[in-house]
C-alpha cells in the first residue's frame, strides 16, 4: 500500500512538472528566455530594412572570427536566431501573435512547429500527419494479418477443421451426382490435407474454395480476428463522425427510454450495463459462452449492491485458491 502511495505521489509530481512547462507566457521555443526584439535591440514596429541593418552591425561585432571573447559564439547564435524569426514573415507574424496571446500556449507552439516543419520539408504539417497515420495503419494491418494467418495455420491443422473440409468435399461431390470421396476410398476417416487434395481430383470442387468456406466459419477472438483496414488507426479516424453519431443516438435513445419513459431494461441494455459493471469490452463479452452471459445477466450487476456482493464473492473465491 505504501508503495502505491509513493508511486501516486511521484506521478503527481511529474504531472505538475509537465504542467509547469505548459504555463502561459512560456515562449522559450522562439528565442529562449529573451525577447527576440530585445536581442536585436529593435522595437516591435521595426521594419525589415531596419532589422537587417541592425543585424549586420551586431554580426560584425559578435562574429566568432572577429570577436575572441568566450561569449561571442553564444551571443552570435542568439542574434542569428532572432534575425531568422523576425525576417521571416510567417515566423514573425506567429511570434507577434504569441506575444499578444501568451495564454494560448498549445496553439502558439503548434504555429511555431508548423512553420518549422514547413520550412524543413516544404510541405504542410497536415500532410506529415496524414503520412504518419498511413504508415502506422499499414504496420497495424500487417501485424494483425500476420497474427490472423498464424492462428489460421494452427486451426487448419486440427482434426476438427480437416473433418469439416471432408464434409464440405463430400457435400460438393454428392451435389454433382458422382461418388463421394469417402465411398470411393480416396479419403481416410481423418483425412489429411494431402488426402483431401487427392480426393478433390476429378471434381469441380477446388480445395482452396472449400478452405475459404471453412475459414469463414471459424470465429477467432482477441488479437487474432480477421484483419480489416477499418480496425487500424486510419480506419478509426475516418469513422470518427460515425462513432459520434452512434454515440449521440445511443445516449439519446437511452435517456428517452430509461430516464424519461422509465421503461424496463431490454436485453441490449442489460448486456451493456453488465459489461460496464465488469469493465469488459464488447469483444470480451461476445467471447463468453452463452451460459456464462446468462449467469452474469441474472445477477443484475448494474445495481451497486449486487456488484459489491459479486466482487466480494469473486475475491473470496480467489483467496480459497
Amino acid at each position: 500500500m505504501a508503495g502505491r502511495q509513493r508511486l501516486l505521489q511521484l506521478c503527481t509530481v511529474l504531472l505538475l512538472a509537465l504542467c509547469r512547462q505548459c504555463t502561459a507566457g512560456d515562449l522559450s521555443f522562439y528565442c529562449g528566455d529573451d525577447d527576440c526584439y530585445d536581442v536585436l535591440g529593435v522595437k516591435q514596429s521595426a521594419t525589415a530594412v531596419e532589422i537587417k541593418k541592425v543585424y549586420r552591425q551586431l554580426s560584425l561585432k559578435w562574429h566568432p572570427d572577429k570577436n575572441p571573447s568566450a561569449e561571442a559564439k553564444a551571443q552570435f547564435q542568439r542574434i542569428a536566431q532572432a534575425y531568422e524569426i523576425l525576417t521571416d514573415e510567417r515566423k514573425r507574424r506567429n511570434y507577434d501573435y504569441a506575444l499578444a496571446h501568451p495564454d494560448q500556449y498549445v496553439y502558439n507552439r503548434y504555429k511555431y512547429y508548423n512553420a518549422h516543419v514547413r520550412e524543413q520539408l516544404q510541405t504542410s504539417v497536415w500532410l506529415v500527419v496524414v503520412g504518419t497515420v498511413l504508415v502506422i495503419s499499414v504496420v497495424q494491418y500487417l501485424a494483425k494479418r500476420s497474427s490472423y494467418e498464424s492462428a489460421m495455420r494452427f486451426v487448419r491443422s486440427t482434426p476438427r477443421y480437416q473433418n469439416r473440409l471432408k464434409q464440405l468435399l463430400e457435400e460438393r461431390q454428392a451435389a454433382e451426382g458422382g461418388p463421394t470421396a469417402a465411398s470411393s476410398g480416396k479419403l481416410r476417416r481423418r483425412g489429411s490435407a494431402k488426402s483431401l487434395r487427392k480426393a478433390a481430383k476429378g471434381s469441380t470442387a477446388d480445395l482452396s474454395e472449400l478452405e475459404a468456406e471453412a475459414d469463414a466459419e471459424v470465429a477467432l477472438h482477441g488479437g487474432y480476428t480477421r484483419p480489416s483496414p477499418w480496425n487500424t488507426l486510419g480506419g478509426h479516424m475516418i469513422r470518427v463522425p460515425k462513432y459520434l453519431y452512434k454515440w449521440g443516438r445511443f445516449w439519446g435513445q437511452w435517456h428517452y427510454n430509461f430516464s424519461y419513459q422509465r421503461l424496463p431494461y431490454d436485453m441490449e441494455a442489460r448486456e451493456y450495463l453488465t459489461r460496464v459493471a465488469l469493465g469488459m469490452s464488447e469483444g470480451m463479452w461476445e467471447a463468453l459462452p452463452g451460459e456464462k452471459q446468462g449467469e452474469l445477466l441474472a445477477k443484475k450487476l448494474w445495481i451497486p449492491d449486487n456488484q459489491a456482493e459479486y466482487a466480494r464473492q469473486a475475491l473470496a473465491q480467489l483467496r480459497r485458491r
